[in-house]
């Protein structure tokens, strides 16, 4: 890995460490299924037996919220 490569990967890391700590705590049989960067956004897919939820982070404002999935798209719905 080249040093530019290091250092963005070093940020990257930094920037999800950031969101993932903004977001709330997972409760009792909630698994994170998957995480994902896109448009500034950190999304995190929660799976609660049958039920999928989504938490968002948005780095531009520097704040978390509860997200829903319509036609397949993720849409933020409310704040944390």
């Amino acid at each position: 890995m080249t040093e530019v490569e290091t250092v963005l990967s070093m940020i990257a890391k930094e920037l999800a460490d950031t969101a993932k700590s903004s977001m709330p705590e997972l409760q009792a049989g909630q698994l994170i299924k998957r995480e994902w960067l896109e448009d500034g956004k950190y999304f995190r897919e929660i799976k609660n037996g049958s039920h999928t939820s989504y938490i968002c982070y948005d780095f531009k404002q520097r704040k978390c919220f509860k997200a829903k999935k319509m036609k397949g798209c993720v849409i933020i719905d409310m704040d944390c």
